[in-house]
């Protein structure tokens, strides 16, 4: 590999290194929303977590949950050990 190329594997890996900061504070985000919108649903009269208004804050809950583990599942260092092995 050229010192081109590793230079630019050394910007995406800073790239990654700081985007990392941002996925877990994003994650964290989306967590603290899920709850908040699960507690609200859990609130609920029986009635209206059987209504429309019920099923969209269930649904929302389910949704930010999803975001939040996809966000977590993301693994920046493996992916930075992956590139810095490559421009070895």
């Amino acid at each position: 590999m050229n010192a081109d190329r590793r230079k630019r594997i050394a910007a995406l890996i800073a790239t990654l290194e700081g985007l990392a900061g941002q996925i877990e504070d994003a994650a964290s985000e989306a967590r603290a929303l899920q709850e908040e919108e699960r507690e609200a649903y859990d609130n609920m009269p029986e009635s209206l977590q059987s209504s429309d208004r019920g099923y969209a804050s269930d649904a929302a809950a389910d949704g930010l949950d999803t975001v939040a583990d996809a966000l977590e599942s993301l693994d920046i260092q493996d992916m930075v050990t992956t590139l810095d092995e490559a421009r070895s």
